[in-house]
């Protein structure tokens, strides 16, 4: 497994319990965090230097022709793993050789959800963003491992080589859009996209900030994808449009009990 590139936090636990036998680790510091990192990795870890401008995709596409590992796992900096076996329910889903990317239930610091997949409704949201990670969602949506038009590469798993055949991320996508534009390219050659709520992990990105979208990466993604964005098909034209959760267009209380989910177990007869 190639991380690129891993929180401190997972850093350690995986050094520590070396739950793989081999892992090699890439991670890109400020230079005063750089002797922790050395000293916590050790000889697992490897050091990629990058001095220019910030371009997440650049950086992770510049990672990935540095290993021939099977596997790459984004991981962001900001993140903390709550799953413990967070790499190997993820990897289990290889089994299927026409899964491309796999990723986990995201939760901020306070335990409500930060994405569970994302949703294009027509414009990308993450589904469910702010809600308690306890409700089950629409049809109990947020408890079984599902489909999904793509998901956030703050944490997500992929095979190395269906990220060398779509051309890896698109350096277009400096910051943001660059999973979704990812996902999608790996749908065009039939490969599907999983979320899974049996893995876990802490995004400790801003709840209330409000992420800032350039127009030209807006531009650019519905240049590039404006039909599948129009048309999830994961989504249902009964949805009401704009929303973040998943929302009958119906006026009245029992929309909205829907998209929560069933509070209590089904009487049986």
């Amino acid at each position: 497994i190639f991380i690129l590139p891993p929180s401190m936090q997972e850093l350690r636990a995986r050094l520590e319990r070396r739950a793989e036998d081999s892992a090699e680790v890439i991670e890109r510091r400020l230079a005063a965090a750089r002797k922790e990192i050395e000293r916590v990795g050790g000889d697992a870890l490897r050091l990629i230097e990058f001095d220019r401008p910030f371009n997440f995709a650049e950086k992770v596409n510049l990672a990935a022709v540095q290993t021939d590992a099977d596997f790459l796992l984004l991981l962001n900096d900001d993140t903390e793993i709550v799953s413990p076996d967070i790499v190997e329910t993820m990897l289990a889903h290889f089994e299927d050789s026409d899964v491309g990317l796999v990723g986990p239930m995201l939760l901020y610091e306070d335990g409500t959800i930060q994405s569970a997949g994302h949703f294009f409704n027509p414009v990308p949201y993450d589904l469910y963003r702010g809600h308690e990670a306890a409700i089950p969602g629409a049809s109990n949506m947020l408890r079984v491992t599902r489909e999904v038009s793509s998901v956030i590469a703050a944490c997500a798993l992929t095979p190395h080589e269906l990220f060398d055949k779509v051309g890896g991320l698109s350096t277009k996508f400096p910051g943001n859009y660059n999973d979704i534009d990812y996902a999608l390219k790996l749908a065009m050659i039939g490969k599907r996209t999983l979320w899974t709520p049996l893995a876990t992990c802490h995004h400790f990105e801003s709840k209330t900030r409000e992420p800032v979208m350039k127009p030209t990466d807006v531009a650019e993604l519905g240049a590039r994808w404006r039909d599948q964005l129009e048309t999830d098909p994961y989504a249902h034209t009964a949805l009401q449009r704009y929303q973040p959760v998943w929302k009958s267009n119906r006026p009245g209380q029992r929309s909205v009990d829907e998209a929560v989910g069933p509070t209590a177990p089904i009487a049986s007869k």
